[in-house]
């Protein structure tokens, strides 16, 4: 699952706005988050639901309606669903709740 969280962050960060990303010479994802001129260290959108949960907020903002839960099944997975309104609906199931956030919001078509 690394890798594959590495790519989402590396894409959620993107479509989020951050700009000039890459790896620094210490190993971390740095780049400029949006609307700022200093370099930051890219949160870890896909594995720390609580960086994920700025996606959220910025789905609401763009009048997104966004719902996190738990499957139906009897297993460790979260199910996130995000409505815009004259969009098609996204959805997304993982274990680990941040990622399927991330999942579900690279489907949108929300910037």
């Amino acid at each position: 699952m690394s890798d594959d969280a590495d790519w989402i962050r590396l894409k959620a960060a993107e479509k989020l706005g951050w700009r000039e990303v890459e790896y620094s010479r210490d190993g971390y994802l740095v780049g400029h988050g949006p609307g700022r001129k200093d370099i930051k260290v890219v949160p870890s959108y896909a594995r720390d639901t609580r960086a994920a949960w700025e996606i959220v907020e910025t789905l609401i903002a763009a009048g997104a309606d966004v719902k996190v839960g738990s499957t139906p099944r009897h297993i460790k997975e979260y199910a996130v669903e995000i409505r815009m309104p004259g969009c098609p609906v996204c959805r997304a199931v993982h274990e680990c709740p941040a990622t399927a956030i991330c999942l579900a919001y690279l489907e949108t078509k929300v910037a």
